[in-house]
């Protein structure tokens, strides 16, 4: 927990809550989406932007009948040249965690046909065979690419929704 803290957290607690909240969000907003009118609803695969954020990103603005104008575009182009560098932090993750998430998360893997992103290694698994090392050098297990992952729902300012992958990412119309 946070060295500021003015009390202390249980971390079974904040994980348990987490775990319960994330799935509550998403079991409403899976049968609210369809309350929200065509053109404000764009859904978004985090690894799509990832592999093409200009295409995706046009994509994006299109779908919501956002006017892509200049401004918009030299917006976006500076955006994406700031972040081409960045490397996506490495997590482990205990194979409990792992069964917790499939188990309770299930059904948005599912709607999703979601992965387990790369940059996560599973603690003990000996599937690959492969071991990585995050950014602070710690060991981990394996890349878990071929696991299922979850998707994250954002808004924009201007009310229309995105929903996105394993990494937070959402338009923010200028």
């Amino acid at each position: 927990m946070a060295l500021t803290a003015l009390q202390t957290v249980d971390r079974e607690f904040v994980r348990e809550n987490a775990l319960i909240n994330y799935e509550k969000l998403m079991r409403k907003y899976l049968d609210d989406r369809r309350f929200i009118p065509d053109g404000n609803l764009c859904e978004v695969r985090f690894e799509d932007v990832e592999t093409d954020p200009w295409g995706e990103t046009q994509r994006i603005y299109t779908e919501l009948g956002l006017d892509f104008d200049a401004g918009a575009r030299a917006k976006t182009r500076h955006y994406l040249a700031s972040v081409a560098e960045y490397l996506k932090n490495k997590y482990d993750l205990a194979p409990r965690d792992v069964q917790e998430v499939t188990k309770r998360w299930g059904f948005i893997i599912e709607q999703w046909n979601y992965r387990w992103p790369p940059n996560l290694g599973i603690e003990g698994d000996s599937r690959t065979g492969r071991a990585a090392t995050s950014k602070r050098g710690r060991r981990l297990s394996s890349c878990c690419a071929d696991r299922p992952f979850h998707p994250e729902s954002a808004r924009t300012r201007s009310g229309a929704a995105c929903s996105v992958g394993a990494d937070r990412w959402s338009l923010d119309h200028p």
